[in-house]
Parts: C-alpha cells; sequence; structure tokens
C-alpha cells in the first residue's frame, strides 16, 4: 500500500520499503565517469529498500547502449558530517527490478490519486486525472 503526504512524496507500508520521491521533470543531476566527463541526468525518482537508497537516473543526452525511454539505478549514500552524496550503479538484476518495481507501483498510485479526487479503485470522481482506474494507471506506466 502506498500513502501520499501532502508534499506529493509516497509513504510504502510494506516490510522492507519506505519511501518513493517523484522529482519534478527539471530535477536534474550531474555524475562523472570514469573518465571524469560530466554526465547529465534528469532525476526520476529516488527508492528507499531495505534500509539502502536508490536513485533512478535518466541521462538528458542519447547515450550509447541506451533507448531514450530506459533508465539507470544507482544506489547512493552520504558520509556522515558531508552533504555529498556518492553514487554506485547497481548490476544486480534481481535488485534492479525490485527497486524499479517499488517505483512503477508509487507511480501507479499517485497516477490514480493525482488528481485529488481519491477515486482510488474506481472510476475518477474529479475528471482531472484521465485515469480511469489502478489497471489502466499501471498499463500506462508500463509502456
Amino acid at each position: 500500500m502506498v500513502l501520499v503526504d501532502k508534499k506529493g512524496e509516497f509513504k510504502m507500508q510494506k516490510e522492507k520499503q519506505g519511501h518513493v520521491e517523484i522529482f519534478d521533470e527539471d530535477a536534474t543531476i550531474t555524475l562523472f565517469d570514469d573518465d571524469n566527463n560530466p554526465i547529465d541526468f534528469f532525476e526520476v525518482a529516488s527508492v528507499e529498500y531495505d534500509e539502502k537508497f536508490y536513485a533512478i537516473l535518466q541521462p538528458i543526452e542519447e547515450m550509447e547502449g541506451m533507448e531514450d525511454d530506459e533508465a539507470v539505478i544507482f544506489e547512493f549514500s552520504t558520509e556522515e558530517g558531508s552533504d555529498e552524496k556518492m553514487f554506485k550503479p547497481v548490476f544486480d538484476e534481481k535488485l534492479l527490478d525490485t527497486v524499479f518495481s517499488v517505483y512503477l507501483s508509487a507511480m501507479a498510485d499517485y497516477e490514480t490519486t493525482a488528481c485529488g479526487s481519491g477515486c482510488e479503485g474506481g472510476g475518477c470522481g474529479g475528471g482531472g486525472c484521465g485515469v480511469a482506474n489502478k489497471s489502466e494507471a499501471k498499463k500506462a506506466t508500463k509502456k
């Protein structure tokens, strides 16, 4: 179950899942590759899972080997006494799938409650969100 707080952030109520934050479309971050070249990303979301934090990032410019609609997932942490985040790419397929599933679940719930009409599970009573029900929202987020 996912709850939306007043700031539009998501609180996950499952044992290993903590918090999902969906970022505005203009939220960006710059990371550096092994050769110290900057790579700009859109910050799609941050996900707390199993007491660790993950960032879902989408490259702003085309990257070799990635489609336009693909994203990468990094584990991130901050060292005590520092505001700087340290990013480590995630390669474990099972963990990638789990973190992305948590994100998709939050997006599906967000899509069904985005207009604020509280229409979860049924037709949209507010008419503002354009999503008829949860299953339709899940299909839209998987495209």
